[in-house]
């Protein structure tokens, strides 16, 4: 699968992109900062800003599916706001782009209020397992 991993530089992203890497996907790394990664087939790297929907929208073009493990900054002041323009300009990105599937974790605090026309679901309801 060709899976697009927006904040691929972080502590959570880096966890999920090993993780794809392992299974065999061919991942794009979408970071603000993508020169903290290592590029190596299968991966891909990108420099783009979530918040930015042509930048979003081009990187993720072609891919399968995308994984949002986008974060604002822990220690940004206005880590609410930003979270949910960041959001906002994601799922934006992806319609444009045409890309049917996409993940989000994380959340900062925004409530489902903020990203208009999306339903988020806080916790899952179904027990979690591994599949491989």
């Amino acid at each position: 699968m060709k899976i697009a991993l927006i904040g691929a530089s972080g502590r959570v992203g880096q966890a999920i992109l090993a993780e794809a890497l392992e299974r065999g996907h061919t991942v794009t790394a979408i970071a603000r900062n993508a020169a903290k990664l290592t590029a190596a087939p299968p991966l891909k790297t990108v420099d783009a800003d979530g918040a930015d929907v042509a930048q979003t929208a081009a990187a993720v073009k072609g891919g399968d599916a995308v994984i949002s493990a986008f974060n604002s900054g822990w220690t940004n002041p206005n880590i609410r706001a930003d979270f949910a323009k960041g959001m906002e300009g994601i799922i934006a990105g992806v319609k444009q782009a045409g890309v049917k599937r996409i993940l989000f974790l994380g959340g900062a605090g925004v409530s489902p209020r903020k990203v208009r026309g999306w339903s988020i679901i806080r916790r899952s309801t179904r027990p979690t397992r591994r599949v491989r």
